[in-house]
């Protein structure tokens, strides 16, 4: 089956796991996405110092038949670039089109991560989080932000919850858990050893989980009570080129 969202989401949440000779071939297509649709698998290969069959390799290793499959997903994704399919730029000196182009991009993630939802998992996870006594969040490095900020959130409606300053805390928090509360689980490849021994505790105490990422097929999402899946890209990878 084709993958749901977009080509540069794809490649950006298997990055960490590719080989040299496919990250090579990953940071081309990330820089130039308008062209590939137009090119090649020599084409590519010339340009990434790769081979035409590395190139087909990449495609499938994408979860694409091919790579034709792949180049239409390409002329699909195009939203992320201007009308010309250049690269968007963000500069102080165009504060106007910068600020266009920052919208372009979030609805473009909005709109993959809307297409990755599973709506059965998600209402599934609602309940969990409705019917628990406390809810507890875990994340590592730059995701800890983000679960601070959702905390906050959850916070502001009513629901009991809380998040850890830092990983090694939130290690400490989840042996106290308890079969009544939920633990949400942030990682964008659920790999992360940490957060997978967090995932140990929490199961020897029957503490439902949730666990939000871009690898369904990970192995912190295959153990989660459900899992919701989400776009994962940084700015940098999204084709938007950023001059003080």
């Amino acid at each position: 089956m084709e993958p749901k969202g977009s080509v540069i989401n794809e490649i950006c949440s298997l990055y960490d796991q590719l080989s040299d000779g496919e990250r090579s071939i990953a940071d081309y297509m990330m820089a130039n996405p308008f062209d590939v649709a137009s090119m090649t698998t020599r084409d590519i290969a010339q340009e990434s110092e790769t081979s035409a069959a590395s190139v087909s390799r990449f495609a499938r290793r994408l979860g694409y038949e091919s790579f034709s499959a792949l180049r239409q997903a390409l002329l699909r994704d195009e939203a992320a670039y201007d009308d010309r399919g250049q690269l968007a730029v963000i500069s102080i000196d165009a504060p106007a089109a910068a600020l266009e182009t920052v919208l372009m991009v979030k609805n473009r993630e909005l709109t993959d991560t809307l297409s990755l939802l599973d709506a059965r998992e998600l209402v599934r996870a609602v309940h969990l989080l409705e019917r628990s006594v406390s809810i507890t969040f875990a994340a590592v490095g730059n995701t800890i932000p983000v679960a601070l900020s959702a905390s906050f959130l959850l916070g502001q409606l009513g629901l009991r919850c809380a998040c850890a300053p830092t990983t090694e805390a939130m290690m400490l928090d989840s042996l106290s858990l308890t079969p009544r509360d939920v633990i949400v689980f942030l990682s964008k490849s659920g790999h992360s050893k940490r957060l997978n021994k967090m995932m140990d505790n929490v199961i020897d105490s029957e503490t439902p989980t949730i666990v939000i990422t871009n690898q369904p097929s990970s192995p912190l999402a295959r153990r989660a009570t459900c899992v919701a899946r989400c776009d994962a890209r940084q700015n940098a990878e999204h084709g938007i080129a950023v001059f003080p």
